[in-house]
């Protein structure tokens, strides 16, 4: 009997073990989107000072010809950068991993 009880057991706690797994995975991944959420508002609230306005929809893809963060670089700096990035083609696309 006294085996059958630490066989119940050691199931139990692994049982918990994989459920704990899944909460920290689920939180990670709610962490991601609050921090890209959080950031694309934050580069929208710059970004709106531009002239053209420039807005973020979906933070890896719009940023990844590097033009929109050359716009925010010269609104936060106050300086005009010495590339005229919006004539250039977009030959170049920074490598971005893709989590959503």
């Amino acid at each position: 009997m006294a085996g059958l009880e630490w066989e119940d057991w050691f199931e139990r706690e692994e049982f918990i073990g994989q459920i704990s797994d899944i909460r920290v995975q689920n939180l990670q991944v709610e962490r991601e989107v609050v921090q890209k959420r959080t950031f694309t508002r934050w580069m929208n609230l710059h970004l709106e000072k531009c002239n053209p306005p420039i807005e973020v929809h979906d933070l890896f893809r719009d940023i990844r010809d590097g033009k929109i963060l050359m716009a925010l670089l010269e609104e936060l700096s106050g300086c005009r950068l010495t590339h005229p990035y919006r004539r250039l083609l977009c030959r170049y696309a920074l490598c971005v991993p893709r989590h959503s």
